[in-house]
């Protein structure tokens, strides 16, 4: 399997946890076995196309959350410099960037807020 199947798996996991869904639930969601959702997880068997479609209703996220962030990553396999401004990010932080982007703006500035304060303490406990 490729880069962009493991990637693909790694989504749908990162999805599923954060769901508190276990591999089980998932797999009888869309008419699998557990065993069938570790391997499209692992990225050893390639997820069809209407079985992602079916994935991503049971986790409540558009088809395209699975394939944020793909250039980046086949940029960065590929030994390429990635765009200016952009590195790779882990899915929990695409998670929470796509969260953050439908958020109203007025949460959007609350969480900003929050964000930044937690980024302080973090810098100030660093440096103590």
């Amino acid at each position: 399997m490729t880069n962009i199947d493991k990637a693909v798996g790694n989504r749908i996991k990162s999805r599923r946890k954060g769901l508190k869904l276990s591999q089980t639930d998932l797999a009888n969601h869309i008419g699998v076995k557990f065993q069938q959702v570790q391997k499209y997880e692992s990225g050893s068997n390639r997820v069809a196309a209407s079985r992602l479609w079916q994935i991503a209703d049971v986790l409540r996220v558009h088809i395209s959350y699975f394939f944020e962030d793909l250039e980046l990553l086949e940029t960065h396999k590929s030994g390429q410099n990635a765009p200016p401004n952009h590195a790779p990010i882990s899915p929990d932080a695409a998670e929470f960037a796509a969260i953050f982007e439908r958020l109203p703006d007025s949460q959007k500035q609350a969480m900003g807020a929050i964000l930044r304060s937690l980024d302080c303490v973090s810098e100030q406990k660093a440096t103590t």
